[in-house]
């Protein structure tokens, strides 16, 4: 039994079929859900870098961490972070990076 040959369609008419099938996206950040991150407030991010800036050398994570729980103010900053350490570590960090604390 011979098959009847049927003639391949153009690269281009399947790569837009294809293209056509694909669903519409409406934007990247419902795809990958990406939420840009919230800016600290002025009095927030001064209390940091004044509390810090007596520092020569950036304290460890866990000393970092041990020092939000300690402190009452970094304490109030920490649960306005809803609890979430790693944005106040990150302060931390990037302020001794750009050299805030000299």
């Amino acid at each position: 039994m011979v098959l009847p040959s049927k003639k391949p369609e153009p690269s281009s008419s399947r790569t837009e079929a294809w293209f056509n099938s694909i669903t519409e996206v409406e934007s990247v950040s419902a795809v990958t859900n990406y939420q840009p991150k919230p800016k600290w407030n002025k009095p927030d991010e001064n209390y940091v870098e004044n509390f810090f800036g007596k520092y020569s050398v950036r304290p460890n994570k866990e000393k970092l961490k041990s020092l939000f729980h300690a402190n009452n103010g970094l304490k109030e900053i920490l649960n306005r972070k809803d609890g979430d350490f790693e944005p106040c570590c990150n302060k931390v960090k990037y302020m001794f990076e750009k050299g805030a604390n000299k």
